[in-house]
């Protein structure tokens, strides 16, 4: 298999543009063309990324709010034994350290996806 440099690859694509002037505008209106087509695909791309994101992330802050809820329902009934709700402590700590461990992970993820690295 022959090795190319850039420098003849570059020549090679200078060679094969088209040479008289009204076949360069047209060449040079379709790659603008071209161009544009993908700067609009992209722009959508990004724009529905954005809104899948509002989306997801306000329903995964909705599912957080409700499920550390229901926690603190459930740490209140047996805290103060309302209605003769009892729980032995192991099983509440277990229920607070893995609501926690749940929305620090979930939070985690969420930040993540919101906020990629570039």
């Amino acid at each position: 298999m022959p090795e190319h440099d850039l420098a003849s690859v570059k020549r090679d694509i200078s060679d094969s543009a088209p040479a008289d002037s009204e076949t360069k505008d047209r060449y040079d209106d379709e790659t603008r063309s071209l161009e544009f087509a993908r700067f609009r695909e992209e722009y959508k791309s990004l724009k529905q990324d954005r809104e899948e994101r509002k989306t997801y992330g306000d329903r995964l802050f909705r599912l957080i709010v409700a499920w550390l809820g229901v926690a603190a329902i459930i740490l209140i009934l047996a805290g103060f034994k309302i209605c003769q709700f009892e729980l032995p402590t192991t099983v509440l700590a277990t229920l607070i350290g893995g609501a926690t461990a749940s929305v620090i992970g979930l939070f985690a993820i969420v930040a993540t996806y919101l906020f990629p690295k570039p």
